[in-house]
């Protein structure tokens, strides 16, 4: 083997990762990708509640997506791609 190949890494070994590391990194990534989104919508619901009389319940992502129904159409092509 070709002496300029072979790095000092092969020599020193890396500790292992143990499944319990792999798990906390996984759910530590997932946390952090779904906190923003589980803020916006409680945000949204509260501000919502605050702002909007709305007798039959209906919530804020719903008077949004009629909003945007309003602007694409009910087109399935459309639909699909901005909805």
């Amino acid at each position: 083997m070709n002496e300029a190949m072979s790095s000092s890494s092969t020599d020193e070994k890396r500790p292992r990762t143990t499944l319990a590391e792999v798990i906390r990194y996984y759910v530590a990534n997932i946390a952090h990708f779904l906190a923003p989104i589980v803020v916006a919508n409680g945000l949204g619901w509260r501000i919502w509640k605050a702002v909007a009389n709305d007798p039959d319940g209906r919530g804020p992502w719903e008077f949004l997506w009629f909003k945007l129904l309003g602007v694409i159409g009910t087109e399935p092509f459309y639909l699909m791609t901005f909805g």
